[in-house]
């Protein structure tokens, strides 16, 4: 992107080193005049990754949501299907038992404290993903589940 080379990152190096101190995360961030680029012009730049995704804020009463979240080369990948989770990472590919994928997905992902910093969203980085529409049989009792057709 035009002008990326000149940005300045928050916080500065000293205070990201103060902060790690504390905690497992230090989120790092740059503003940049963005005129030119779209949320969607900037995912096609990453048109080559295997996998990229993009998150934008909703705003009902605004034209435009206030955040925009892209991200691509995830370090691990989760899958769940028939009460294992599928893992892959760094270390190959690895299959974890849970019954509940909800509560299977918290012992694998686990949690990490996050420096909070001034003018930043509560998310700023972290798991981001999606359960079906069928992850609803997990959180209530319904009849009928639907044959398997994948």
């Amino acid at each position: 992107m035009t002008g990326m080379a000149s940005m300045n990152l928050v916080p500065s190096l000293g205070e990201a080193r103060a902060l790690a101190r504390s905690y497992d995360v230090v989120p790092l961030y740059a503003e940049f005049i963005g005129d030119l680029e779209t949320p969607i012009s900037a995912v096609l730049r990453f048109a080559e990754e295997d996998t990229v995704f993009l998150l934008e804020s909703a705003e009902s009463a605004e034209r435009f949501g206030r955040y925009s979240f892209l991200g691509f080369d995830p370090k691990r990948t989760l899958s769940y299907r028939n009460g294992l989770y599928t893992v892959v990472d760094a270390d190959g590919v690895r299959e974890v038992p849970a019954k509940d994928p909800f509560r299977g997905l918290a012992e694998i992902v686990g949690k990490k404290s996050v420096a909070p910093l001034p003018n930043l969203p509560a998310f700023v980085g972290g798991a981001v993903g999606y359960f079906s529409y069928d992850a609803v049989r997990y959180l209530e009792r319904l009849p009928n589940a639907p044959e398997d057709d994948l």
